[in-house]
């Protein structure tokens, strides 16, 4: 849980219901589902990014975060994250359980 409440914030860390929040919007079902490895695995080289930047007026709440491979957000910078941008990574997220070992040990 200190992954969720202290990824993407400046200073300080989000409150227990805010990580919460952050861990149900933003880890997609299929990979909690595998349980706890898994969802370890799905964080691995991400960064929480800000939808709409810090620099920009965005906060760390869970609507303004999502998870992204750290490279592509800190390339961005203080830029704002475009619509598409946000689809490409959701969708990425989304079917990231595909690359999952548990998935397969699962259906195997």
């Amino acid at each position: 849980m200190r992954k969720f409440k202290v990824n993407g914030m400046r200073l300080g860390q989000r409150s227990t219901i805010n990580a919460q929040q952050l861990y149900n919007m933003r880890v997609p079902t299929q990979i909690k589902a595998l349980g706890e490895s898994s969802v370890r695995n799905f964080l691995n080289g991400k960064d929480a990014s800000h939808i709409r930047s810090h620099a920009n007026g965005g906060n760390g709440n869970a609507e303004n975060i999502i998870f992204e491979h750290y490279k592509s957000n800190r390339a961005r910078g203080s830029t704002n994250m475009n619509q598409s941008e946000f689809s490409r990574i959701q969708a990425s997220n989304h079917f990231e359980f595909l690359r999952s070992p548990e998935f397969y040990k699962k259906v195997g």
